[in-house]
Order: C-alpha cells, then structure tokens, then sequence
C-alpha cells in the first residue's frame, strides 16, 4: 500500500532545524501542533501510533504545523515514537535559548515520566507560566494605617490612608 501526501509550499521540519536551531517561538509553536493533531487523531479515533514524528514528515506553512498519518506504523521505529521525538527534539534547539531549554526539557521531562497522556503533558507543557521570570508584582493596596477613621451616617467606619 503506498500514501502519496501534497507537500507543495510546505517545508519539512527536518530542512527548518537543519539550517538553524530552533528557539522558544518555533519549539512552542511545534508542541501546539502536535497537540491540535493528537486531538485530530483522537477525535477521529484513529490509532496515535501512526503519526510519523520524524521530521522528514512534519510539515509547516506560515499558517500551521502539518504531520503525516500512516495507518499501519508500527511502534518501536526510530522517530516514532512520542519519547524518541522529544529526544530528537532536545538535539535540534537553540542552546543559548534560555526559554527553548526550558520548555523542551519539561516536555522531555514529562513525556521520560509516562505518567500522564500526551494531551495532558502538552497541555500541562504549553499552559504552564515560569513565575520566576514573571515581574514583581506591586501590591495593590498598600497598607493602611487606620489613624483616621470618620463615620458616614450609616454608621460604617471606613479606614482612611494618610
């Protein structure tokens, strides 16, 4: 049996990572499409096993991330399985891409534990805030020194600032 996919105007991902290394914007913008293409793929209930992770096969536009489907793949081939393309993937990011580091390694991380179902992880992955690099944030109330209290004529005390 032999699939025939149009890939005109699309470029393979193995071209994009093979010239430059991918930074945090294309590694997060990787991860959102597989996991729009795993609910596909689940939607359909089509087995997971046949999407072709290697990146000969994924695809991008300016638009999306595109991946293969081939029905009879079977598990255990080199790049096909979701765990041998996160490995794969740690190989193709920008080292000096603080953010790509860290997002790929917790996917690595996640995906190494097998606790959890790829929707889940990509979700937890994609969904999750560094709140270290997140600014401080000012109080919003500063505290009040409650000198000064007046009456309205309900009767409630109400603080006032200095």
């Amino acid at each position: 049996m032999q699939f025939f996919y149009d890939v005109t105007g699309m470029t393979p991902l193995a071209d994009v990572a093979g010239k430059t290394p991918l930074r945090e914007k294309e590694c997060r913008r990787l991860l959102q499409g597989l996991y729009c293409v795993f609910e596909e793929v689940h939607s359909y209930f089509l087995e997971p096993q046949g999407l072709l992770l290697q990146a000969e096969y994924i695809y991008e536009t300016p638009e999306k991330i595109l991946f293969c489907y081939y029905p009879s793949n079977e598990v255990g081939k080199e790049g096909m399985t979701i765990e041998a393309f996160a490995e794969k993937l740690l190989d193709q990011i920008d080292n000096s891409d603080d953010d790509a580091l860290e997002l790929i390694y917790r996917f690595y991380a996640l995906v190494k534990d097998a606790k959890k179902g790829i929707l889940y992880i990509l979700e937890e992955v994609l969904t999750e805030v560094d709140m270290s690099r997140m600014p401080e944030e000012e109080p919003l109330l500063e505290e009040l020194e409650t000198d000064e209290i007046f009456v309205l004529e309900e009767k409630e005390e109400i603080a006032i600032q200095k």
